[in-house]
């Protein structure tokens, strides 16, 4: 009888013992449900894309200056600045680890960034105008289709004490006469040996989707007012003009070239408030609709 007992034991505790183990197996067994993982990687045949990835590596090495390529990856992605975009992690022979971007429609390079900031000794820095000459001979050689405008050289202080610091040189993209505010070039030049570091193009705004004149209906002086009425109702404080300008602005930035866009022509206008005086802070921003005076949005630190 004992025995009986004991054998009976056993084989409930082995059945206790399994119930895991079949609920751990594969769905197919027990009937669960999977759900796929998103793949990391658009796949390039069902995106259509016109740049193989090949291609992409190719004119990444032909885009970037003075390097070698050594190793490569990363592959097809969905940005939320880009869009669709070849995407790689690059290491140089040269030792840098580079990201670049490559566009999957026209293999033109979008960005890369990450070249060291190499400190020399044995030359001077290069000058503002020189850092500028050599932004504009560089962007020369990516044959971008479209007008950019000069904007400014801003020099960036180094990092770290062994880092040379950069100057950064932003081209403005022109559409119809007037700078897009989302749109444009950036290049980031050594200052100490005047290479090119970085670059950085976006090109976001569907010219052919602008559904106003590039004439305002407002002047320049009735835009700063409005800014000033607004900020004294609003927040009780008097404003000192620094600059305004015409400037494109899609208020429905980011939603991607195929979707729908709201685009106006504005002024931008800079300003300091008695705030931002006691705070040393950045200028503030507004932007004004030039067609119909409406306030759109106020931002600082623009």
């Amino acid at each position: 009888m004992m025995r009986k007992i004991i054998i009976a034991v056993i084989i409930v505790c082995m059945v206790i013992v399994a119930v895991p183990v079949l609920s751990s197996a594969s769905p197919d067994r027990v009937g669960a449900e999977i759900t796929p993982k998103t793949p990391l990687y658009l796949d390039p045949v069902d995106e259509a894309v016109s740049i193989t990835k090949e291609d992409a590596i190719k004119s990444a090495e032909m885009s970037i200056p003075d390097i070698t390529i050594r190793k490569v990856t990363g592959g097809l992605i969905q940005d939320h600045v880009y869009g669709k975009i070849w995407q790689f992690s690059v290491i140089t022979g040269e030792g840098d680890n580079l990201l670049v971007g490559i566009d999957p429609k026209t293999g033109e390079l979008d960005f890369y960034y990450g070249k060291a900031d190499k400190k020399t000794v044995t030359r001077e820095e290069i000058t503002v105008d020189e850092a500028k000459q050599i932004a504009d001979d560089y962007i020369k050689t990516q044959n971008i289709k479209g007008e950019l405008l000069f904007d400014e050289v801003e020099y960036r202080p180094p990092r770290a004490k062994d880092l040379a610091g950069k100057y950064s040189v932003h081209f403005w993209r022109i559409i119809k006469g007037i700078p897009c505010l989302s749109d444009g070039v950036r290049v980031g030049v050594n200052p100490e040996t005047g290479d090119v570091m970085s670059y950085q193009k976006t090109w976001t705004m569907p010219e052919e989707k602008i559904a106003v004149t590039a004439m305002p209906g407002i002047q320049d002086s009735q835009a700063q007012q409005i800014v000033r009425d607004l900020m004294k109702e609003k927040y009780s404080t008097d404003i000192t003009v620094i600059s305004s300008r015409l400037v494109w602005v899609d208020m429905d930035y980011l939603t991607g070239t195929n979707d729908c866009h709201d685009i106006r022509l504005t002024w931008w206008i800079r300003f300091n408030d008695s705030y931002l005086q006691e705070n040393e802070a950045e200028p503030g921003s507004a932007w004004i609709d030039a067609h119909s005076g409406e306030f759109l949005k106020k931002a600082y630190f623009v």
